[in-house]
């Protein structure tokens, strides 16, 4: 029995860049085996440090959530494709970078701010001029 496991870009750099993975595994756990086998630097990406997967880390079944699926009981079957979805939080200030350059924090935060209300926001992701905010 053979699966297909692919892994993400943010995932590939503990990977050697390898985007996919034919492994025998039964289940979750013995292809977590396999893969911290074959790529260690990948495991604290999977795994917690009590052996559980990681909270933030989501494993899709023929895209379908293992979850719904029995999670780390479920039996892979022949054939079955695994995604391995890293959840990826945050923001960055990279793109308000013109206001904080130019000493205008409180308007870097207010945009913000505005950008998550406003359902009229400027679609193009451009930042308005700093004299109109």
């Amino acid at each position: 029995m053979t699966i297909t496991v692919q892994i993400p870009s943010a995932l590939r750099r503990h990977t050697g860049g390898e985007a996919k993975v034919a492994c025998s595994a039964g289940n979750l756990g013995e292809l977590f085996s396999a893969l911290d086998e074959k790529f260690p630097a990948l495991k604290p990406h999977l795994r917690d440090d009590s052996g559980q997967i990681r909270r933030f880390l989501n494993v899709y079944v023929n895209e379908e959530d293992i979850r719904f699926l029995g999670g780390a009981s479920y039996a892979f079957q022949d054939g079955d494709e695994v995604l391995l979805v890293p959840s990826i939080a945050g923001g960055s200030l990279l793109i308000h970078r013109p206001y904080v350059e130019h000493g205008h924090r409180n308007k870097a935060r207010d945009y913000c701010s505005k950008r998550r209300t406003d359902d009229k926001h400027n679609p193009t992701g451009t930042l308005p001029d700093l004299a109109e905010a």
